[in-house]
């Protein structure tokens, strides 16, 4: 029986996956690499993709390219970067819910005005 890893995007490389031979990953720059890691259920793998210094680890190579554009803000700094990536995450998906109250919001006056007329 394997122990069940966490996989975390925010996290540097888990113990067991260098375990796992590392690949070149292909349109990053030099240092990145991906691993397919193996789900703790067996028979599937998948790719995840690895800073060069501090060895984070992504999901997908769009995310990862995400990350590099933070890196190249913070001079190379990945731990600077990581702060600065998971901040701009954050706020994506705080204007999507965002975007749906102020929906709502709309709504709420529209109602208002209408029964502002009825009167």
């Amino acid at each position: 029986s394997h122990p069940q890893v966490k996989m975390d995007d925010s996290n540097p490389t888990d113990e067991n996956d260098v375990r796992i031979l590392a690949q070149p990953a292909e349109g990053l720059p030099d240092g990145w690499v991906t691993r397919r890691i193996p789900r703790p259920s067996g028979g599937r793998k998948d790719p995840y993709w690895y800073s060069p210094k501090k060895k984070f680890k992504f999901r997908s190579k769009p995310e990862a390219q995400r990350f590099l554009a933070s890196l190249r803000g913070e001079n190379g700094d990945e731990s600077a970067a990581m702060l600065l990536f998971k901040k701009h995450s954050g706020r994506g998906r705080r204007s999507s819910t965002g975007k749906a109250s102020q929906n709502i919001d709309n709504i709420a006056q529209v109602k208002e005005q209408g029964e502002t007329n009825e009167l």
